[in-house]
């Protein structure tokens, strides 16, 4: 979060109560701030950040609007309005954060794999596998995304030597993973298929 020493003792206050997972206390401060300081921007995010710990998705996302209106390359804020807007089922909101930080940070991995995501949910199975591709691209270790493109031409696109691929890579990453057992067996049912 950077130094708060010129911060408000109010925002302090807050911070440390976030800080120690007690989030509905920092709320409390943080909106006390707020009304003296209403285009802090950090202060917005971090509200946010406690709504999103309460599982409290609207008054979260409204913060990290907030944020952003003010902060337009505020990533992070973008990233979570993002999130936040894929667990309230809204994948076009989602889509458009996440394009926006692919504009200022087009190698986000975060970013791209959510994106991947939301093609695969519509069944637009040649994006989600150009978004997923390109998260190994800017991260080989991004484990999720070789598991979901093994997912992907498994079950998709009927494409057993693709998934085998990718499903092995995914095993190698993650030898400890629930998913595993689950893909090995995938994996033993398929080999003569290849």
């Amino acid at each position: 979060m950077g130094c708060w020493g010129h911060r408000s003792a109010r925002l302090q206050e807050g911070y440390n109560l976030y800080r120690t997972g007690q989030y509905t206390q920092a709320t409390q401060w943080l909106k006390a701030h707020l009304e003296n300081h209403p285009v802090d921007v950090e202060a917005h995010f971090l509200l946010g950040q406690c709504y999103e710990e309460l599982n409290s998705w609207d008054l979260a996302l409204s913060e990290y609007r907030k944020a952003v209106e003010l902060e337009p390359r505020h990533l992070e804020a973008r990233r979570r309005l993002g999130l936040g807007y894929l667990k309230i089922g809204s994948n076009l909101f989602a889509a458009r954060e996440f394009m926006t930080v692919l504009h200022y940070q087009p190698d986000d991995p975060l970013s791209l794999y959510k994106l991947g995501v939301i093609f695969h949910r519509e069944s637009k199975y040649d994006q989600a596998i150009k978004y997923f591709q390109r998260v190994i691209t800017a991260d080989p270790q991004y484990s999720k995304a070789y598991y979901n493109l093994g997912v992907i031409y498994a079950y998709d696109q009927k494409d057993i030597q693709q998934a085998t691929y990718y499903f092995r890579r995914f095993t190698e990453l993650e030898p400890n993973s629930e998913k595993t057992a689950e893909i090995k067996q995938w994996l033993e049912k398929n080999q003569n298929r290849e």
